[in-house]
């Protein structure tokens, strides 16, 4: 029969290397049209496989990429006279006022870093527990990041019910699904008697050891009808934040109220190291 110019084969560096060429071409729409009237088959394939990646990368950062802009509120969050309050006036207003015991959510946009590049919703959430526990349960899945205010002064008498609320933070879902980072803020440093966050530390890794016993039992007499959250920690081990990665959690030392005896314009100084976190975790 008639002869037949064989199709030419082409190997696939070939085959990208010669689609990169269309990028440098004046006329990428008449590269195209050549590759189909020369019928290269497989660098027409490469090409559009490669479109298809392209596309594809679009379309994740569209769904993905949304959804991790659209969670950019921060919680505080924490007992009653914790000093979240305090700590949300400055943030906002960049002074302090005497707060009280809120009996609704504070919410501001804010501006940190550098000319105010990382912007976020700040969230104080109410210390009384049942409007605390509807505003958690509303704004935790769409948080980007969770402050908990512990007033370091009255820790000792309060780590219990510290712990407490501490653990359904963690153990909620939201905070496990989208691995939300959580700071540990030992507020009230600037007062002599102040825990450290050292010993702070310690002491609620204890409480929790203590507590996530008393919580297996509950969950396990309702038939898991509130078991909204998983086991903390690992089993047959004392509790340890540690063990909570690749949810990370942090304490630092922070005091949002000025200290009398420092300057106004060293006001800022004692919410440096909250606000660096912030700036690291937006």
């Amino acid at each position: 029969g008639p002869s037949q110019s064989p199709r030419r084969l082409w190997s696939l560096a070939d085959a990208i290397f010669a689609v990169e060429k269309m990028a440098s071409k004046q006329d990428p729409l008449a590269f195209v049209k050549d590759l189909v009237s020369n019928d290269n088959a497989t660098l027409l394939a490469v090409g559009i496989a490669l479109g298809v990646v392209l596309l594809s990368v679009v379309v994740l950062w569209l769904v993905f990429g949304r959804t991790s802009r659209r969670r950019r509120s921060v919680l505080l969050v924490g007992l009653s006279d914790s000093g979240k309050t305090l700590m949300f006036a400055q943030f906002v207003y960049g002074k302090e006022f005497n707060s009280y015991t809120s009996t609704e959510e504070n919410k501001s946009s804010v501006s940190f870093g550098e000319n105010g590049t990382k912007q976020a919703e700040l969230i104080d959430v109410p210390g009384h527990e049942r409007l605390r526990n509807q505003a958690i349960e509303k704004h935790l899945p769409s948080a980007r990041a969770v402050v908990f205010v512990v007033d370091s002064v009255q820790f000792s008498k309060e780590v219990r019910n510290v712990a407490s609320i501490l653990y359904d933070v963690l153990a909620h879902q939201a905070v496990c699904k989208n691995r939300l980072p959580v700071l540990i803020a030992c507020n009230k440093q600037d007062t002599a008697t102040a825990r450290s966050s050292t010993l702070i530390k310690q002491m609620l890794e204890k409480e929790i050891t203590t507590l996530r016993t008393t919580r297996i039992g509950t969950l396990a007499a309702t038939d898991g009808s509130e078991a909204r959250v998983a086991f903390l920690g690992q089993k047959g081990k004392d509790f340890q934040f540690a063990h909570l990665l690749p949810v990370k959690i942090e304490f630092v030392e922070c005091s949002a109220r000025q200290s009398q005896s420092s300057g106004l314009s060293e006001r800022a100084t004692n919410l440096d190291t909250v606000r660096n976190w912030l700036v690291n975790h937006l």
